[in-house]
């Protein structure tokens, strides 16, 4: 007698080890989320500003690819945002009009990392047996803007890497007002941030910046004030309080440094709960505002965790997430430093060029309380992600590439550039279509479906539908009888309507495909089954 099934898999996508190991799991999509069980596409995106030229507020691409992005609003409440490539740095108004900050004096870096080589890890089967493979955990990192705001004005530095011979960086600090932005045409540019008094105690040759919530400037891998220019990427300084150009320590005032004793070196931190969270290569640490006559104390937390680069640590309900380098996972830190279960993790090991760590970005997109990692997969730019829902705690992955994000907040909605310098509105539409690429279609693929243990063979006649939709897509079954025989496929049928099917086979996968510009929910749809002898 046949029998109606629930086909209920559990949220988000499994990509670990074999197909097989994925049955009854999401083995595979793009551009789809997964929301209190239901299945949908993410929301598209439409580029930034409203204008029918595209080309009206893209970056220029003789001036990079965007890296990192911060948006700010001013005293007035005018908003901006602020976008860094490795020699240039713009920022936009509210209306998306952009303007070219970049300072006179600024030392470009390098926009692609530089490995280096010999014997090492790289991919599994990578070049022959016995032969050299490039070492690629100690090389230069891609040259990125850190980006913060002093009240409202922006500050920032790119990262110094010493050690490369042509192009080590700027690592001085910068600043510029929205006070006296001047026009497009002839913006006001950054300029280096003055010494209170003349005198030259402001670290340089830094690694990164942020501004505490005491008000402090703090900079990583800077200057030793003391050596008068020496590098000691274990370094740590901070400005007085509200006073960005007095950096020099005195019995009076609140500047100060600190050497961690660390084997790493320092990449930088964020804000965390009103702590701030220090990252290098090799550890985390934990400052702490204690006031006078310390300011701040210093605590290591864990060891094998460092991030992959600083723009793959977010902070996303006052929690920081980010994605450990040298091939070490996920991890978090909620007032402990844990890690995060993910269920992509061999998918992303596989696929990523571990050269181009540095360039990861992490994007909170927080109306969907998710984590999305852009990275370049077996290229050496951004050109995919995984994400990670952390409330309900699935993960998904796809080919959306993303080289500097926001969350929304500031702006209504999220913009994001891709490596071509677009800025795009993130989840506004049914469009997912970089500008001069093809378009992306939004999929889901199931892993292995079985009846009990997959013994049992049996014939499918029906579809009945569990959907919400504005616009529509379609549905396909593959079935097979073992995992290694070969699989058949049915033709597509509308993913909305009941539909007669006709397969037979001990185990079944299932396609979701979404049409163009569609919207919808896809609960536990149902198939009509009964036990058969095979034919």
């Amino acid at each position: 007698m046949a029998q109606y099934f629930p086909i209920q898999l559990q949220p988000g996508v499994y990509k670990q080890g074999t197909d097989y190991q994925a049955r009854g799991r999401w083995l595979d999509a793009d551009c789809i989320r997964w929301s209190m069980g239901a299945t949908t596409p993410i929301g598209g995106w439409l580029l930034w500003g409203g204008t029918t030229d595209p080309d009206a507020n893209r970056l220029p691409e003789a001036d990079g690819i965007p890296r990192t992005t911060i948006t700010w609003a001013d005293n007035t409440q005018n908003r901006w945002l602020a976008v860094g490539t490795y020699k240039a740095l713009y920022v936009y108004d509210e209306s998306a009009q952009s303007y070219d900050i970049t300072p006179t004096a600024l030392v470009p870096g390098q926009e692609d990392a530089d490995p280096n080589t010999g014997y090492g890890d790289w991919k599994y089967g990578f070049s022959s047996y016995d032969t050299p493979r490039p070492d690629l955990g100690a090389g230069m990192a891609a040259t990125t803007w850190s980006l913060a705001t002093f009240g409202e004005k922006l500050t920032g530095t790119t990262n110094y890497n010493p050690g490369t011979p042509t192009t080590p960086g700027d690592g001085r600090l910068w600043q510029w007002t929205t006070a006296s932005p001047g026009t497009p045409g002839s913006p006001t540019l950054a300029t280096l941030i003055a010494a209170k008094g003349g005198t030259t105690n402001i670290p340089s040759l830094a690694t990164s910046t942020l501004v505490t919530p005491q008000r402090i400037q703090m900079v990583f891998g800077g200057t030793v004030l003391a050596s008068g220019g020496t590098q000691n990427r274990r370094a740590v300084f901070w400005s007085d309080i509200e006073d960005n150009t007095n950096w020099e320590p005195t019995a009076t005032n609140f500047s100060g440094e600190q050497l961690l004793e660390t084997t790493g070196d320092l990449i930088g931190g964020v804000v965390v709960k009103d702590q701030i969270l220090i990252f290098t290569t090799t550890d985390v640490w934990l400052a702490t505002y204690v006031g006078l006559p310390y300011v701040y104390g210093f605590n290591q937390l864990a060891v094998d965790c460092g991030p992959i680069s600083l723009n793959s640590v977010v902070v996303a309900n006052n929690r920081a997430y980010w994605m450990g380098g040298e091939k070490s996972g996920f991890f978090m830190f909620d007032g402990l430093v844990k890690n995060v279960p993910c269920d992509v993790e061999d998918f992303l090991h596989t696929n990523i060029t571990e050269a181009q760590g540095s360039k990861v970005v992490a994007w909170h997109n927080n109306a969907n309380t998710e984590i999305f990692w852009f990275y370049p997969k077996n290229d050496t730019e951004v050109s995919a992600y995984v994400s990670y829902n952390y409330e309900e705690g699935h993960w998904a992955l796809g080919s959306l590439a993303r080289s500097g994000a926001n969350p929304a907040g500031i702006f209504t909605r999220p913009i994001c550039f891709d490596t071509s310098g677009y800025p795009y509105e993130q989840e506004i539409g049914g469009v997912y279509e970089d500008e001069g690429d093809t378009a992306i279609v939004p999929f889901a693929q199931s892993g292995p479906i079985e009846l009990g243990d997959g013994d049992r063979l049996v014939s499918a006649t029906k579809y009945i539908p569990d959907i919400t939709s504005t616009g529509d897509g379609t549905l396909t079954f593959s079935y097979q009888m073992y995992p290694t025989s070969t699989a058949s496929t049915t033709s597509s049928i509308t993913l909305s309507e009941p539909t007669s099917i006709r397969f037979q086979g001990r185990q079944f996968t299932m396609k979701v495909t979404s049409a163009s510009a569609a919207s919808w929910n896809l609960g536990v749809p149902r198939i009509q089954m009964q036990a058969t002898s095979r034919r």
